[in-house]
């Protein structure tokens, strides 16, 4: 048996239901049976565990059969809109990473899905109301790995950035390693 635990980082509740955030797990499964216990309702900040019975080795995929599945989010509200689109070599893991608007941290840390190699995006939206002017905006890549070749060197690009649907300068970066 092997003890699986969920974080909820960043609760927040201002008196009513329509102001409260709050993590769900709808379900889980491993190596493709569902595991008992794998709904959550995470009603507050910090853990919640649940216990994945392992009942022996299973074959992994070969890598040429895991797909990467691009993803989109929103972050914020306001009717501007900074769009990234990121990809990422996924070396043993996912590359993770966070964006900073004058060096505030936004959405939280988020994960890479989509493949630099099959030329895949995810897409970032941040919404948002700003003052006229330049705006510092900052990727921080967390979990760079690297073992000696291409082929085993985990990378975080950012493929395009448009703002308000315009193409922003310098919106097309290569982060090979962490920072």
């Amino acid at each position: 048996d092997h003890k699986v635990s969920l974080y909820f980082l960043n609760d927040a509740y201002d008196g009513t239901a329509a102001t409260d955030r709050n993590l769900y797990l709808d379900s889980a499964t491993y190596n493709g049976a569902a595991v008992s216990g794998g709904k959550l309702a995470l009603m507050s900040a910090g853990a919640q565990a649940l216990t994945v019975h392992d009942t022996g080795p299973v074959a992994a995929p070969a890598a040429a059969a895991v797909a990467a599945t691009p993803f989109t989010m929103n972050i914020g509200t306001g009717s501007e809109t900074l769009v990234l689109k990121l990809s990422e070599d996924a070396y043993k893991a996912d590359s993770q990473y966070t964006i900073a608007v004058e060096r505030k941290q936004v959405g939280g840390t988020l994960t890479a899905h989509a493949s630099h190699d099959a030329r895949q995006s995810d897409t970032i939206t941040l919404n948002g109301g700003r003052a006229a002017g330049d705006h510092k905006v900052s990727l921080y890549f967390l979990n760079d790995a690297y073992d000696g070749t291409a082929a085993t060197d985990r990378n975080l690009y950012l493929d395009s950035a448009t703002y308000n649907g315009a193409a922003v300068s310098g919106g097309k970066l290569a982060l090979m390693s962490a920072g």
